[in-house]
C-alpha cells in the first residue's frame, strides 16, 4: 500500500472529491498533511494552495529570513509559483494538465531543497562558466 510508504512531511492529496464523500478523520495518516480536492470542479484547491504556502514558508524559514541569493533559488521558486498558477489555471480546462503542473512545482521545490539530479545541478551551475584554453 503506497500510504504505508509515505514518510513524514509528506502531503496527501485525495482527488475526486466531488464524486466521493470522504472524511478524513478515520484516516491512519493523520500526522501528515492531507487534503480532499477535485481537479474537474477545483473545490479544495485553494484550501491546499492556502496551506501549501504555510507549509512551505513553515519548512523553509531560512530562506526567508536569509533571503534567496542564488538566481538558481529565485528562478525555482519563480517556476514553481508559474506551475501553481497553471495548475489553477487548468483545473476547469483539463485537469491532467494540472496534475502536471503540479509535478513540475513539486520538482522545482525539491531542487531548491536539494532533493534532485545532482548532475542536472552540476550542468545548469557549470553551464553559466565560460572555460577557456
Amino acid at each position: 500500500d503506497i500510504l504505508n510508504e509515505l514518510q513524514q512531511g509528506d502531503i496527501i492529496l485525495y482527488n475526486k472529491a466531488d464524486i466521493h464523500a470522504r472524511s478524513l478523520e478515520n484516516e491512519q495518516n493523520v500526522s501528515r498533511e492531507t487534503f480532499l480536492i477535485s481537479a474537474k470542479t477545483g473545490q479544495g484547491f485553494n484550501t491546499f494552495l492556502e496551506r501549501l504556502e504555510t507549509i512551505v514558508a513553515e519548512r523553509f524559514t531560512v530562506l526567508e529570513s536569509v533571503g534567496l541569493t542564488r538566481a538558481r533559488h529565485k528562478a525555482c521558486v519563480q517556476k514553481a509559483l508559474i506551475s501553481l498558477e497553471n495548475a489553477q489555471t487548468n483545473l476547469n480546462i483539463a485537469p491532467e494538465l494540472a496534475g502536471s503542473d503540479l509535478r513540475a512545482a513539486l520538482r522545482q521545490i525539491q531542487e531548491l531543497a536539494g532533493e534532485t539530479d545532482i548532475e542536472a545541478v552540476l550542468d545548469r551551475v557549470f553551464s553559466s562558466f565560460c572555460i577557456g584554453k
